[in-house]
């Protein structure tokens, strides 16, 4: 065990490096986050509290190395995270971060996971699991990126291509324009917007750029558009992801920069005329 939180103290910040960027989260004394840095958002309940149960607790597989010396080769590994966190006593009085400060460290070397406590009058140096790695290197801030009512929605505007569907809401049900005749499957669409709604960021890009992820109307593989009265939802989702991974880039009004969908999510996006339409069983 390379650290265990004194009773009745609780961590109250936790300030993240990691390759993808560099987060800063603030607790409450009523126990909620907020991310701090790189922007205030809300923060992605789950992923920060896997992080806040494992800081109770930071207990390796096995021990590999003890000193300073030796615990050198291993901070020279790839992909270095550190997690700096204060844990103080609880106090109502006081919304700053208060308490002792720690850091601990991990490193990839050899496909293993390494880690360490800076201070740890031993210098040891403890292997930890690949799913630690990964759950510290999750996205923190609200992947939530769409709020919106279903019932509420008059419009979709749906652009794959050259291609373009668009449906309206009216009294009798929905309408395709270009086809007045064409009944609509309103299970179909409720189905559609929940799907929509449902979309999750897996993770906020570092630095959008200027228009370098194809998101631009000309550019884009989908973009979506959605009415409820006065507001409009616009979505782009992009043509290809990074040169690592299948994933898209993906943008929606009103959050602040670019974020990535996994490649299901953005095709479970895409539609046909024909998926929405009524399907009428013989009697």
């Amino acid at each position: 065990t390379l650290w265990n939180l004194p009773d009745g103290h609780a961590v109250n910040r936790i300030a993240l490096k990691r390759p993808a960027g560099d987060a800063e989260l603030i607790g409450s004394a009523d126990g909620k986050w907020r991310l701090a840095k790189p922007l205030d958002a809300p923060v992605d309940t789950e992923n920060v509290n896997f992080i806040l149960d494992r800081l109770d607790n930071l207990t390796a597989t096995r021990i590999v190395s003890v000193g300073k010396k030796t615990r050198a080769y291993y901070e020279r590994g790839a992909n270095p995270i550190s997690a700096t966190f204060n844990a103080a006593l609880p106090n109502a009085a006081t919304s700053r971060p208060a308490g002792k400060v720690h850091t601990f460290n991990m490193a990839i070397l050899n496909s293993k996971v390494y880690g360490w406590m800076t201070g740890d009058p031993l210098g040891r140096v403890g292997v930890f699991t690949g799913k630690l790695y990964t759950q510290f290197a999750a996205e923190v801030r609200d992947r939530k990126v769409l709020a919106f009512d279903p019932a509420g929605i008059t419009e979709i505007a749906l652009t794959s291509g050259n291609t373009q569907i668009v449906l309206n809401k009216l009294d009798s049900g929905w309408k395709y324009p270009d086809d007045a005749d064409l009944q609509i499957d309103l299970t179909a669409v409720t189905k559609y917007l929940d799907q929509i709604k449902s979309t999750r960021a897996i993770r906020f890009v570092k630095d959008p750029g200027d228009g370098k992820f194809g998101l631009a109307k000309s550019e884009a593989w989908i973009t979506l558009e959605l009415t409820a009265g006065d507001t409009k939802i616009s979505i782009a989702v992009s043509r290809t992801g990074s040169d690592e991974t299948a994933n898209r880039y993906a943008s929606v009004t009103g959050v602040e920069g670019v974020f990535t969908i996994s490649a299901e999510a953005a095709a479970s996006l895409g539609r046909k005329i024909a998926d929405f339409k009524k399907q009428i069983t013989p009697s």
